[in-house]
């Protein structure tokens, strides 16, 4: 039996999946690896047929709808038969041969439900970016209960990526039956670590690297508008949380704090995108709020239409007065 899966979500990554295949194929450890093809049109899942393994066990899943990242991750932890098991992108790899291997005996060695491990970043050019960002490292050595959370929060940017981490796999099956509902496509990272960081009862940080991360510098206006009403479905899931693992008030500001700061870097960072393409097209502007009024709310329109010196802001505003408001946090 493999006592790791790995499970990768894959969408249009044909050019980079080989790469991490490759990498993963390379373990000292037999792996069970599962990738979840979430409706590519490109030829992502036959670069996955062609690496057949006598060691190593891959699956290839190919979803009927289009599921996002989160479920499509969710689909593909179902499969998953190994005693712990981690997440992988597509465009991103492992490092060594033997790293796998090693954090898999640190974090079984007292069964922590929870193995949070280095990760190195680098651009697509090869150029290293960072180690132990802090919205990568380890935050601590070895923590209990919800002291785990409590720590999760102690940095300005929280260590909210699924990659880099080990998770006892029937451990982490359990939080995915408690965010399996949630209408989550952009921010699964945040999602699925903080329920995880919660319910945990068990953490270990340790030295070891084992991922190698390439960021995507370019994000379109449409994600930032998904990330946006993403973080506040988190917030509304993760309140419930809180009450049911009887989470203290410190505790609970802490995670408000940090959830209205990235609510509102995130629609200052929509406003930008919208105010820098209605400034190249002022005529323009209806067709983008169209574009966008699936995901828009009031205050980030507003705040867009000003930052773009549209004349008539509010004119404008009151032919969209359908548009939501989004709950304050």
């Amino acid at each position: 039996m493999h006592k790791l899966s790995v499970i990768i979500p894959l969408y249009n990554q044909a050019d980079s999946i080989g790469k991490l295949l490759d990498s993963l194929t390379a373990q000292s450890i037999p792996l069970e690896i599962i990738v979840v093809n979430d409706m590519s049109a490109d030829t992502g899942a036959e670069e996955v047929l062609k690496r057949k393994s006598a060691v190593h066990s891959i699956r290839l899943i190919n979803n009927e709808t289009k599921l996002y990242a989160m479920h499509s991750r969710l689909h593909g932890l179902e499969f998953a038969a190994g005693d712990y098991c981690m997440f992988a992108d597509g465009d991103d790899d492992v490092i060594g041969t033997q790293n796998l291997e090693k954090a898999l005996r640190e974090v079984s060695s007292k069964q922590f439900d929870i193995g949070h491990f280095r990760v190195r970043g680098s651009d697509k050019y090869g150029k290293e970016l960072f180690q132990d960002a802090p919205n990568t490292a380890p935050f601590g050595k070895e923590l209990y209960g919800l002291e785990i959370f409590e720590h999760y929060f102690d940095r300005d940017y929280i260590a909210a990526n699924l990659w880099g981490k080990l998770y006892k796999t029937d451990f982490l099956k359990k939080i995915a039956e408690k965010v399996k509902n949630l209408p989550i496509k952009r921010f699964d990272d945040k999602c699925l670590v903080s329920a995880a960081m919660l319910f945990a009862n068990s953490y270990l940080g340790s030295t070891i690297e084992i991922y190698h991360y390439t960021p995507n510098n370019f994000w379109p206006k449409e994600k930032y508008a998904a990330r946006i009403l993403d973080l506040y479905t988190i917030t509304n899931a993760m309140l419930p949380f809180m009450e049911e693992r009887k989470c203290p008030e410190n505790i609970k500001n802490k995670f408000l704090a940090y959830m209205k700061k990235r609510i509102t870097v995130n629609t200052g960072q929509l406003s930008i995108l919208l105010a820098q393409e209605i400034q190249k097209n002022p005529s323009a502007v209806y067709g983008v709020l169209e574009e966008l009024e699936p995901f828009i709310d009031k205050e980030t329109l507003m705040q867009a239409l000003l930052l773009a010196n549209v004349e008539n802001a509010n004119k404008i505003i009151k032919n969209y007065e359908h548009i939501k408001e989004l709950p304050h946090v």
